[in-house]
C-alpha cells in the first residue's frame, strides 16, 4: 500500500467512515476504534460497503403488462409505491446492486 492509499484510509477513519484492520497474514477482518496506524504490522481498509439488489417489477395495467420504471429492494417496497397494482411479478433477471446505506 503506497502513502496515498494509507492516508486515504486514515483520512476516511478522521471522516467518520468504517475502517477495518487485519494483522498481516490473518484472514479475519476487525473493526479499528481507535487504530495505531501500526502499516508494519497491520493491514488497513475502509470498510466495504454492503450491496443489496433492486428489481424491475412486471405488472398488469388493464390487460396488459408493463414493467416499472424504478427498481424497488422488495415487493414490499413496490407495494408500498404502487398500491393500486394487483398483479405483479419480481423480474429476477433485471437488478441492479447498490451500497447499503
Amino acid at each position: 500500500m503506497n502513502t496515498k492509499e494509507k492516508i486515504k484510509v486514515m483520512q476516511a477513519f478522521e471522516d467518520g467512515e468504517a475502517v477495518e484492520y487485519q494483522s498481516k497474514g490473518n484472514a479475519m477482518w476487525s473493526m479499528a476504534t481507535s487504530p495505531n496506524w501500526d502499516w508494519a504490522g497491520y493491514v488497513f481498509r475502509i470498510k466495504p460497503k454492503k450491496k443489496v439488489r433492486k428489481y424491475l417489477y412486471a405488472y398488469e395495467d388493464d390487460g396488459d403488462w408493463k414493467i416499472s420504471k424504478h427498481f424497488y429492494l422488495d415487493v414490499s417496497a413496490f407495494n408500498e409505491k404502487n398500491p393500486e397494482i394487483e398483479y405483479y411479478k419480481r423480474i429476477d433477471s433485471i437488478f441492479i446492486e447498490v451500497d447499503d446505506v
